[in-house]
């Protein structure tokens, strides 16, 4: 029974730090959202680059009515391209750092179905444990009580011989 005991608390220790892995894992998925989230906001930002690099297409072909200064334009139009090129940049880094976080996603969610399963095979086991225990003790209870009743009728059948 002892044994037993040892094994069930050995299975409850193991039960428990899954259920840390499972937490940690769980936090690790919600920072992985944050990331998204960013990730999300530069893609808009981008887009809104990108539109209005268009836009200053149209500008440098000479469809403005204003008369302005050429140079000024131009510079506009080099400063304007040179952060579409940064965030052009930033965004293939952004969507490389999704692709691996994606990756890392999956190998996270393997290894939290497999501590989910663990957990269950623990949990069948502690149940058996629990029974087997609950069966050896009515099973110790009832040999102890039928050794008891020999013995007082092997006393009352020494005192009745006395007599």
């Amino acid at each position: 029974i002892e044994a037993i005991n040892r094994e069930k608390e050995l299975h409850e220790k193991m039960c428990e730090e899954l259920q840390a892995n499972i937490q940690e894992l769980e936090d690790q998925l919600k920072g992985k959202d944050e990331l998204e989230r960013e990730i999300n906001y530069l893609k808009n930002r981008l887009e809104k680059s990108s539109s209005f690099g268009n836009c200053s297409e149209s500008v440098e072909s000479g469809s403005s009515t204003e008369p302005q200064n050429g140079r000024t334009i131009a510079a506009a139009l080099d400063q304007l391209r040179a952060e579409k090129r940064e965030l052009q940049i930033e965004h293939e880094s952004n969507r490389k750092l999704i692709e691996e976080l994606r990756i890392n996603e999956r190998g996270k969610c393997t290894e939290l179905s497999k501590a989910h399963q663990t957990i269950q095979i623990l949990r069948s086991k502690e149940r058996y444990l629990e029974s087997r225990v609950e069966s050896l003790s009515h099973q110790i209870a009832r040999t102890v009580q039928d050794y008891e009743t020999r013995l007082s009728e092997a006393r009352e059948s020494s005192c009745s011989y006395d007599r």
